[in-house]
């Protein structure tokens, strides 16, 4: 029994290895096939102007090369537009650098020559006007739009379109420094001291008006028609032919403003503002 067992296990192993023989021929004749059938037959080439995934050519490159460079010059281009319109933009702006800068649009502004001046006003009453928190316009601008308003008498519709603020903003801004600047600024119009003014006069006034003390002057300054008849009346000038108010003002001969007398109606004489202002 174990003799037979063996000779079929022999035979079962023989079957195997022909079966496996087979099967590798089958394989070797078919990847023949598949080698041969693509020698016969090879896949198509791409046409010329489509690129595939691999296809980079130098002239492919130098067409993107060419397209980097024109953008990379249009960019530069519009860098310095953008940066020349700033630029204009800027000088159109009233700005702290852009008069700072510019004395001549300083003083055409503010009245004020010297940007040290202008400064140090503002230094003065900056503790007194309210900031950016509480008002959309900070110090320096309600500063700037009150000397404006001093300085050209610009309409408040004016001044609102500038500042980009309303018209009752700039009415309240505008009385609101005008009120700081009273307080912080009428102490230093004073009058000097005999002595004062002799060490401190011209060489021409010393030889020609050495007992000088004050040149005063009379001034008017237009204001609206008033819609009250008494008060038009009292406020019409003769001379102006204006409505307008009229103050006593003296220097002294250094330049100093030394005297202002309160404001008088357009239609008071000098005499009368003289006489009645208490000095004379």
């Amino acid at each position: 029994m174990g003799h037979e067992s063996a000779e079929v296990r022999g035979v079962d192993g023989s079957r195997h290895d022909r079966l496996l023989s087979r099967k590798r021929k089958i394989e070797h004749n078919e990847a023949a096939a598949t080698l041969l059938d693509m020698h016969n037959n090879p896949p198509p080439m791409p046409k010329p102007g489509i690129a595939c995934q691999t296809d980079i050519t130098g002239i492919y490159m130098d067409e993107q090369n060419a397209k980097y460079n024109t953008v990379s010059a249009e960019n530069e281009a519009l860098k310095q537009r953008i940066a020349q319109q700033e630029e204009e933009l800027s000088s159109l702006r009233l700005t702290e650098d852009a008069l700072q800068a510019d004395e001549n649009k300083l003083t055409f502004f503010t009245g004020i020559n010297e940007w040290t001046a202008f400064i140090g006003i503002l230094t003065l009453i900056r503790t007194t006007l309210p900031d950016s928190g509480h008002c959309k316009l900070n110090p320096f601008a309600q500063f700037l739009l009150c000397l404006m308003k001093l300085r050209l008498n610009l309409c408040n519709q004016d001044l609102a379109y500038r500042f980009n603020v309303s018209v009752a903003s700039v009415s309240r801004i505008f009385h609101r420094v005008l009120d700081v600047l009273f307080v912080k600024l009428s102490p230093l119009i004073h009058w000097p001291t005999r002595d004062a003014l002799r060490q401190s006069m011209p060489t021409a006034f010393r030889r020609f008006f050495h007992k000088c003390a004050i040149i005063i002057d009379c001034t008017e300054i237009f204001i609206e028609q008033q819609s009250d008849l008494l008060a038009r009346a009292q406020t019409w000038s003769s001379y102006k032919h204006h409505n307008t108010v009229k103050f006593l003002i003296g220097i002294t001969p250094q330049g100093t403003v030394s005297f202002i007398s309160p404001c008088w109606g357009g239609r008071a004489s000098d005499k009368v503002i003289t006489e009645s202002s208490g000095r004379w």
